[in-house]
């Protein structure tokens, strides 16, 4: 974490030279040799020159720490002009003065600055946590099993179309990541094609266990955006395939036909029955089969399956 008026960060990120001991220090960062020193470190190599720099603190997300830092750098600007320092004043100047010349009560109201900036790994800075309507929840669950895992800039995508293969890959981690003893033979998916392994096995393990046939053509699009009907489609062939009497659903759609097979009718009816999926777009009697489904719609529909314990490791 930081603390603005004593100018220390703690956990540093892990493979940085400077090792998380999770006592208070401070960080230079070495521009030459680009590694992580302590003040003072004997092992800095003669003549380095420092940059007082914050390291990414373990479990943090990358993209709040920028906003992070953007913060600070306001804060720097505001702390030089309340100190009387020169305008050309380093980082390393602005805090030595903190340290010596600014109250403790005056330091935490610049310290209040940075609160809530800093985002856990396991919160993405694009979902409002704070509305139901965004699925906060569903996500959280998927992502506290491994299932989910966000963008490699930590945000989770909220409101991006999901692709197939994705999809697929959430169901199979849901599943446990079964062994897979051979590989799909859809034509578009190979190694040069699917490079991650996970991937290809997640597909493979979905096909041999007819939760997904591909196209007439033989390829599965695994880049292809899915659609909502889809969707609950492999959830349902991943819950088993339950008998479902679609006379007998308590919820109805304009735009679903009972024993319409060719739009998956009955595993969108089996969802609604059983309050997976609801209507489009906050719709009561239109489900939007056709419609793309975004990554936490996709995430709320697999969710409510594993808590209902439709499909089972």
């Amino acid at each position: 974490q930081y603390n603005l008026a004593r100018g220390y960060v703690t956990d540093v990120k892990d493979g940085q030279p400077l090792k998380n001991t999770g006592a208070p220090v401070k960080v230079y960062y070495d521009k030459t040799s680009k590694k992580w020193f302590k003040q003072g470190d004997a092992s800095a190599p003669a003549g380095a020159k420092f940059d007082f720099k914050l390291a990414l603190p373990a479990g943090y997300n990358e993209a709040s720490w920028k906003q992070f830092n953007t913060t600070r750098d306001t804060v720097v600007k505001e702390l030089i002009k309340e100190l009387n320092l020169s305008k050309t004043a380093n980082i390393q100047e602005v805090y030595n003065a903190v340290a010596t010349k600014l109250s403790a009560e005056k330091a935490d109201t610049y310290n209040r600055e940075f609160a809530g900036k800093l985002v856990a790994n396991t919160d993405y800075p694009d979902v409002n946590y704070d509305d139901a309507n965004t699925h906060a929840e569903e996500v959280t669950y998927l992502t506290d099993k491994g299932i989910v895992k966000g963008y490699a800039d930590g945000t989770f995508g909220y409101g991006a179309p999901v692709a197939r293969v994705d999809f697929i890959v959430w169901l199979y981690r849901a599943a446990g990541s079964p062994a897979v003893d051979s590989q799909a033979s859809f034509t578009d998916v190979t190694a040069a094609t699917v490079p991650n392994q996970e991937f290809r096995d997640a597909i493979a393990w979905a096909a041999a266990n007819k939760i997904t046939t591909g196209y007439a053509d033989g390829t599965f699009a695994p880049y292809a955006t899915l659609n909502r009907q889809d969707a609950v489609a492999f959830l349902y062939r991943a819950s088993g395939s339950p008998k479902f009497n679609e006379s007998y659903a308590d919820v109805k759609f304009a735009d679903v036909t009972a024993g319409d097979t060719a739009n998956h009718s009955e595993a969108v009816l089996w969802a609604a029955h059983y309050g997976i999926a609801k209507g489009y777009s906050g719709s009561v009697n239109r489900f939007g089969g056709l419609n793309i489904v975004v990554r936490q719609d996709a995430a709320a529909f697999l969710a409510r399956t594993l808590q209902a314990g439709y499909i089972a490791k």
